[in-house]
């Protein structure tokens, strides 16, 4: 009875290697065959030209996306419960949620401030500067009603697509093999590298430590999910509405001192929070 018992062990932690290696493939391919799918069938039936029409592209895959991958997450849960937990969200989460949207927010522009710094010595980095900037200015030409398309994507689809995929089963995935801080590091590199510009790839890896880390300690996909809609919301959608964004930036720029600290302490509310929660867990298991 025992051997087989150790069996049954080996035989599940060799399928937890597997699903780690296999899930950032399959989500990676997912995520991209969806996007050129939606692409191409755009180019068929209104030109090549589909720049113009971003908004109605990313409003398409990432409402496939979130039926797709809302389904994964279902089936996932329906045979492990609650391996991607979802919890009520309290209005402290809202709270401190929101607060550490704002930080993160001052902690990318930190990082492209530096960048730009960067830029002015080294060549290749000002060229992915130069890619970067023009490819966020596309996002200015883009019609009011594409405009308002992009921006409930980016807002309201895109953080759901992220964080199912990224932090519910691709971190998840991960911490079934290896220690939390490595699986949110391993994560975070996957979602730094799906989105391949070379600025976006830096900030997006920041970002993926910072969520990461808050949906461990918080123990719930619905606040990682909040944290990345506010942050869009401030970061994309706010931006592409905003009449005068020289006063936009400088009022960004203004958190950059404190948004360290606000990323800080939200990371150790949490992390307390999850501390108590556990020692409470083993205290009523060992009375």
């Amino acid at each position: 009875m025992r051997e087989r018992k150790h069996n049954s062990v080996q035989r599940s932690s060799a399928s937890d290697i597997i699903s780690a290696f296999t899930v950032p493939l399959f989500g990676a391919a997912l995520y991209y065959s969806i996007q050129f799918l939606v692409i191409g069938a755009f180019a068929i039936f209104s030109g090549q030209n589909v720049t113009r029409y971003s908004g109605s592209i990313s409003l398409v895959y990432g409402f496939i996306l979130v039926l797709i991958l809302g389904l994964a997450v279902y089936l996932t849960n329906k045979k492990h419960p609650q391996r991607i937990p979802f919890k009520k969200i309290l209005k402290l989460d809202f709270g401190i949620g929101t607060f550490f949207a704002l930080g993160l927010i001052g902690v990318s522009t930190l990082y492209y401030n530096f960048i730009q710094f960067v830029a002015q010595y080294v060549p290749k980095v000002s060229e992915a500067v130069e890619d970067y900037v023009e490819m966020v200015s596309m996002q200015g030409e883009l019609s009011f009603r594409e405009t308002i398309l992009f921006s409930v994507a980016t807002v309201v689809l895109i953080p759901v697509v992220e964080e199912f995929l990224f932090r519910g089963l691709i971190q998840g995935a991960y911490m079934k093999v290896v220690r939390p801080i490595p699986a949110i590091i391993l994560s975070s590199l996957v979602f730094g590298m799906i989105h391949v510009q070379p600025i976006q790839v830096g900030y997006a890896f920041l970002c993926g430590l910072a969520i990461g880390s808050i949906y461990y300690l918080s123990g719930n996909i619905l606040v990682a999910i909040f944290v990345h809609l506010v942050f869009n919301f401030f970061g994309s959608a706010v931006v592409s509405f905003w009449g005068d964004r020289v006063i936009l930036m400088s009022w960004l720029e203004k958190i950059e001192l404190m948004s360290i600290g606000i990323v800080a302490v939200s990371l150790v509310y949490y992390y307390r929070k999850k501390k108590s929660i556990v020692n409470g867990a083993q205290n009523e298991a060992e009375s």
